[in-house]
């Protein structure tokens, strides 16, 4: 697709018709789109140079995450989504999104298959009890 500056000259004077906004704002935003308009280059194919640029870049595949329950695939993106929001939530949606599935990715590439499924088995032997209190045992340190 095409960049046309027309079309979209076109579609910032339809703007103008907002009820929300005073006459000298709609006259500063097309002023300031038409002057940030001009002062990009419209002879250079951008997505080109994208491309181009980026043409070498492997894209990482998803994690094998089958042996995972789906219970723990969901704890896990809690813990990730929960390490995001406390180290990262400056940054915008996307950017926090790829963060969660990079963190969620990494831990399912470093679980040792072996260990993930012993572990498996050693909780479901435990009773519900056991389990609780090696949680807090191990929050507080003991």
């Amino acid at each position: 697709m095409e960049f046309n500056i027309s079309e979209v000259e076109n579609e910032v004077i339809d703007l103008t018709s907002c009820e929300d906004m005073n006459n000298d704002e709609h006259k500063a935003t097309i002023h300031r789109f038409h002057k940030e308009s001009e002062s990009i280059p419209q002879d250079i194919d951008y997505r080109k140079q994208m491309f181009e640029r980026y043409e070498n870049v492997e894209i990482e595949e998803d994690a094998d995450d089958s042996f995972v329950t789906e219970e723990h695939k969901l704890l896990l993106f809690k813990q990730c989504k929960e390490i995001a929001n406390e180290h990262y939530k400056q940054y915008p949606s996307p950017m926090f999104e790829i963060l969660i599935k990079k963190l969620y990715n990494d831990a399912i590439r470093k679980t040792d298959k072996e260990t993930y499924f012993r572990e498996k088995e050693e909780l479901e032997q435990k009773s519900v009890l056991d389990i609780e209190l090696s949680k807090i045992c191990k929050l507080s340190g003991m």
